[in-house]
Order: C-alpha cells, then structure tokens, then sequence
C-alpha cells in the first residue's frame, strides 16, 4: 500500500459546500484534499477545466502549453512560475493524471509545499492517481 508518511507528505480531506464552509459528509457539494509536502516545489499554478472565458483570455496572456494537444484544449494552466511548471508538466503521466481530474469535474492547485485537489461532491482520491501525483511532486525528475 502507497505510504504518504513514508514520503514525509501529510493529507487532509474536507468536505465542502459550494460557499466553501466545511460541512458533513452527507451534505457535501464538493471534497478537497489537501496535501503538504515535505519541502516547497517552488511552483505556484492552478489546472481547471479550458472554458469559453479562458480561451478568450489567452488572447491577451499566454498560456504554458506543453505540447500535448488534447491537454492544451482541455487544461486551463494558471501560473507566476512558467518555467518550473512546464518543466513539471514534462510528464505524461503527470498531465494524464490532470486531465482526468479536470474531465471529472476537478481542479488541482500547487502552492509551494501545498497540493490541493479539489472534486466534485463526496469523492475519495483514487489510490494511483494520488500516489502518481504526490511521487511525482516529491521527487521530481531532474
């Protein structure tokens, strides 16, 4: 079983309302799991469903692309550190990992040493898709 202990990483879940008030779990409108790493990736971004709004604001900033078309349509990247976090998104299994949280209503935000994820209703994490997402943010490749 995937220790996140083990990799010094410590993990919350709330349960959300809309408002973002933390309520029970059977009233849940959304469940956020929040993780805190053992040191800072030193990247600030936020990855979210590519609407209408966003694509028009790409006409005035430019937006880390990775390359990878399907996840360029579908991935809204807002982000102060460019750099690092396209070098982050190198990973395919990575940027898989974020697509298939956006396409099921989510949204991932990386905050330093604090990773939040964010879904809809009352939704536990999948196992492999957590234990990609925190490896890959502990131990990045060089």
């Amino acid at each position: 079983m995937f220790d996140l202990a083990g990799l010094g990483v410590t993990r919350k879940r709330r349960f959300l309302s809309s408002s973002g008030d933390e309520v029970t779990a059977d009233s849940a409108e959304r469940t956020e799991h929040a993780y805190t790493l053992p040191k800072s990736t030193e990247i600030q971004a936020t990855f979210s469903r590519e609407g209408l709004g966003n694509k028009l604001r790409k006409i005035f900033k430019r937006e880390v692309q990775t390359g990878d078309g399907l996840f360029d349509e579908a991935v809204n990247i807002k982000t102060d550190t460019a750099e690092t976090t396209a070098a982050l998104l190198e990973s395919r299994d990575l940027r898989a990992v974020i697509e298939r949280l956006i396409a099921n209503g989510g949204a991932l935000e990386i905050d330093g040493a604090i990773v939040k994820v964010d879904l809809p209703g009352r939704q536990e994490l999948d196992a492999e898709v957590e234990m990609l997402l925190v490896t890959t943010l502990v131990s990045p490749a060089s």
